[in-house]
């Protein structure tokens, strides 16, 4: 008889508690917090797409574009078989996070809008990492307007006011910036409190 610590875990147990880890504990903290849990890190830039397969395993097959013979070409066959393996829930999760790997691959390979592409347009839009880029991209634009804005009026920025305005992050202040960038008698005047 085995003894159930000894068994293997199932890919939904794996899966449940991956998610659960990466929900709740930051890398940082997972060692720090799991004292005595054991780690094992594999070189899945290593692996090729057959060896990923071979594991038999939907959550292997996340790391599809970290595989070393990973191509925009072969993307279309593992979401496919991702897609056909997996309840619709468990497949839109595991291909958000093919996504976000495949924008992780250091050998810069293109792999993520292939990947993209097959997936749900909504899917990809309500992920955190293309909300976070949009909230990156609206902060990037709206700082690129203020600039502009008093630019067309003839007002400078100094190094310091720049940089303050290159610093801010917060979408509503940057906003407020600019609403008083096109009335604003001096530079200075739009960062008033």
């Amino acid at each position: 008889m085995t003894d159930a610590s000894d068994a293997e875990p199932d890919d939904d147990d794996v899966d449940l508690t991956l998610r659960h880890l990466t929900r709740c504990f930051p890398d940082e903290l997972a060692r720090a917090l799991l004292p005595g849990a054991r780690f094992r890190i594999e070189p899945v830039y290593q692996y090729t797409l057959d060896a990923l397969r071979a594991r038999r395993s939907a959550l292997w097959m996340v790391f599809a574009p970290l595989a070393v013979d990973a191509t925009p070409g072969a993307m279309p066959r593992v979401v496919h078989e991702l897609r056909d393996a997996l309840p619709a829930r468990r497949f839109e999760e595991l291909g958000v996070a093919m996504t976000v790997l495949a924008d992780a691959d250091a050998r810069k390979r293109g792999l993520r809008a292939p990947i993209a592409a097959l997936l749900p347009k909504e899917l990809v839009m309500q992920s955190w990492v293309y909300n976070q880029g949009l909230e990156k991209g609206l902060e990037k634009g709206r700082r690129q307007s203020v600039a502009l804005a008093l630019a067309a009026r003839g007002l400078k920025l100094t190094p310091a006011r720049r940089a303050q305005l290159d610093a801010e992050t917060r979408i509503e202040v940057l906003q407020t910036w600019l609403t008083r960038a096109v009335t604003a008698a001096r530079a200075a005047d739009i960062f008033a409190p």
